[in-house]
């Protein structure tokens, strides 16, 4: 029940964030992925994953994740006023991630989750090259987003956000090479955030 509620909620936050970004119409393409990802989250309910990580520290670092559009809201308020070099680099930066999201997404399907849950190994798509690329397009693109704000509170909310990305990717690889012995196969053969260049292999 635990699990449904968190993954609810993270779906609303998600609608709710895109509705806030369709108001200004160069963020249409991000109000669509995060419907996308929404959809995908309420999908993800009727998947019974074989594992769900159990430590109190990945559970609170996924809340976390899903709040924190909500505290950016409220520490940051608009409007921000960007010179044009700025909002270029911020842009281009979170168009960038936007890109390597839905490479990610088009791989994972229905493996996509908020909690860090064992469903299935993935190796296609950026899988292939590092373990975690849709955690680090969401840095990506929260960095670009710093940039366009430049508000020391974002860089220190920034900050704060990496750190539970990268307690979220410690609980993903745990609970997945607690089920799947070939994810420890796979771990030698990519890098965590960048890569190594010479993975591969195919879904399994």
């Amino acid at each position: 029940m635990l699990r449904i509620g968190v993954q609810a909620f993270a779906a609303g936050v998600l609608l709710w964030n895109a509705w806030r970004l369709g108001h200004v119409p160069p963020f249409w393409p991000f109000a669509a992925l995060l419907v996308v990802e929404a959809m995908m989250l309420l999908w993800n309910l009727s998947q019974r994953p074989k594992e769900i990580h159990r430590g109190w520290w990945a559970w609170a670092a996924s809340v976390g994740i899903v709040v924190f559009p909500v505290v950016v809201a409220f520490w940051v308020h608009g409007p921000v006023h960007e010179s044009l070099w700025r909002f270029g680099l911020s842009y281009s930066l979170q168009l960038l991630a936007l890109l390597l999201e839905v490479w990610a997404l088009t791989a994972l399907r229905l493996c996509f989750s908020q909690l860090a849950e064992a469903h299935c190994v993935v190796r296609s798509g950026p899988y292939r090259y590092v373990r975690h690329p849709l955690y680090l397009a969401y840095c990506i693109g929260m960095f670009g987003s710093c940039i366009g704000v430049n508000r020391p509170v974002l860089w220190g909310l920034w900050l704060l956000f990496v750190g539970m990305e990268v307690l979220r990717a410690r609980a993903e690889e745990e609970v997945l090479a607690g089920v799947f012995p070939t994810y420890r196969v796979y771990q030698t053969e990519t890098g965590m955030w960048f890569p190594r260049w010479r993975g591969g292999g195919e879904r399994c």
